[in-house]
């Protein structure tokens, strides 16, 4: 059974929510050849205050603060979630528009 999970900031619609499951649970399907009803799909929502790159949130790149130092804004991985194989990447400070997959 697999479990696909997502973590991203805040600020999509439910339309985009409910499209990337959709979009994830065929990717899943056509590409293990899953069943679909064995496919699980996770979707947390962090508010932008709690994600920080660089020691600097979201939030704040959003507000135009450069941080420390050492915060130039780049984007990247955040690193592992904690869940054996599971990594979360940041998708950008800004949500995606409609249409544009992210990962």
């Amino acid at each position: 059974m697999p479990l696909i999970e997502v973590t991203m900031v805040q600020g999509r619609t439910p339309e985009q929510v409910r499209a990337l499951i959709s979009a994830l649970t065929r990717a899943a399907a056509d590409t293990v050849e899953a069943p679909v009803e064995s496919i699980r799909v996770v979707v947390r929502e962090v508010p932008p205050t709690h994600w920080a790159a660089g020691d600097v949130t979201i939030a704040e790149r959003r507000a135009g603060a450069t941080g420390s130092a050492g915060a130039t804004g780049s984007q990247g991985a955040t690193g592992a979630t904690g869940h054996t194989g599971s990594t979360t990447t940041d998708v950008g400070p800004d949500p995606a528009p409609p249409g544009r997959a992210t990962s």
